[in-house]
């Protein structure tokens, strides 16, 4: 009984060790394990790579006035924040514009003016009448005489003080204009970056006041002549820094430039570059000047794609199928490639079972078990 246990037991030992083995040798030599995908959508662009500078799209300077000038005051200091028409700095009058003395001419010839023409109305009244006193025919003659001379001569001091007054008046407003120009506003609002004392001997060195918008900021950059034609205002871009590698920004072109950065007649080997502003969409926490890559996107189209491992690139393209239980080779044409992805454009559909990790030997109609 014992012995008839024994070897009972034996033989179910024997049969699934067997099984076991035939199934490992079966799958060693006769299947391969595989992983399989389908085709899935995906977006593949067509674009340009180039970089810039982070610049401010909104920024004024403010220099030195030509002339030599001194500042009287400094209203900012670098960080403030303005809004527009804000002072920010006052320089001293070196001209002694004296806009009260001006004034004064102004007053004294519109008095002038007043004083002419009373007198003017007063001439008038007192003459007499061409028909009044016809018997006098010596006062009327008198009359006739006199008055035409000396309202003449009232007639032509009152046009030369109305061109003395507008005169005056013209000298008063420019002098106005002088004393506000002394006085230096912001033209948007933004934040002052920059701040220098600003000696007159400094004329023309730079700017010794900065305020730039930070909430609108571009990368100011440069494409070939080649890549010119195909850029073009409003086209799409992504903006992306070294020292954030993991952040990305949207953009779009909003200028590009009609004639080239720096161009110099007569060195045909240089190459030609054209200035191109990318706006960013949204706000980066990057400082003004910092280097930025910018991938401007000609073009862009959804296709069928499969990860780049499924495509077999020996000879000419292929991948491998499953049906039923067997690997079927088919050639495939691609397209781009981007993301670990590639474009298929024909060959395959998308409902076709495609091995994602085919082996270097897998032949045509081997055996395989999908994992």
């Amino acid at each position: 009984m014992n012995y008839k246990k024994i070897w009972i037991g034996t033989g179910i030992c024997l049969l699934v060790g067997g099984m076991l083995t035939f199934s490992l040798l079966r799958t060693s030599h006769g299947e391969t394990a595989v992983k399989l995908v389908s085709m899935e959508k995906k977006e593949f662009k067509e674009t340009i790579l180039t970089s810039g500078l982070l610049a401010s799209e909104k920024e004024q300077n403010v220099y030195m006035q030509p002339g030599g000038s001194e500042v009287e005051r400094l209203y900012v200091k670098p960080g403030d924040k303005v809004k527009k028409g804000d002072r920010l700095v006052k320089f001293k009058n070196m001209n002694q514009v004296d806009v009260e003395a001006v004034k004064l001419e102004v007053e004294r010839a519109r008095l002038s003016r007043v004083q002419l023409n009373d007198q003017l109305q007063t001439l008038k009244k007192s003459s007499p009448s061409p028909t009044a006193n016809t018997g006098n025919d010596q006062h009327t003659q008198s009359g006739n005489i006199e008055t035409p001379a000396t309202e003449k001569e009232l007639r032509n001091q009152l046009q030369l003080a109305n061109l003395e007054y507008k005169q005056a008046q013209e000298k008063y407003r420019q002098a106005q204009e002088q004393l506000a120009d002394l006085t230096v506003t912001s033209q948007h609002g933004g934040t002052v970056i920059r701040v220098n004392s600003g000696e007159p001997s400094q004329e023309g060195t730079g700017p010794m006041i900065t305020v730039a918008d930070l909430k609108k900021l571009k990368v100011s950059a440069e494409i070939s002549e080649y890549d010119a034609l195909k850029i073009k205002k409003d086209q799409r871009a992504i903006v992306r820094a070294d020292a954030l590698p993991d952040k990305k920004w949207s953009a779009q072109v909003t200028e590009v430039g009609m004639l080239p950065k720096d161009e110099k007649i007569g060195e045909g080997s240089q190459q030609i570059m054209y200035p191109v502003s990318i706006s960013l969409n949204e706000n980066a926490s990057l400082k003004l000047g910092s280097r930025l890559m910018a991938e401007i996107i000609l073009s862009s189209k959804k296709v069928n794609s499969l990860p780049v491992k499924a495509v077999i690139k020996k000879g000419k393209d292929h991948v491998f199928i499953l049906k039923g239980e067997k690997a079927v080779k088919k050639r495939v044409k691609t397209g781009k490639t981007g993301e670990g992805r590639i474009a298929i454009i024909s060959g395959i559909t998308p409902s076709d079972r495609v091995i994602a990790n085919p082996s270097p030997d897998l032949k045509d109609g081997a055996e395989v078990s999908v994992k």
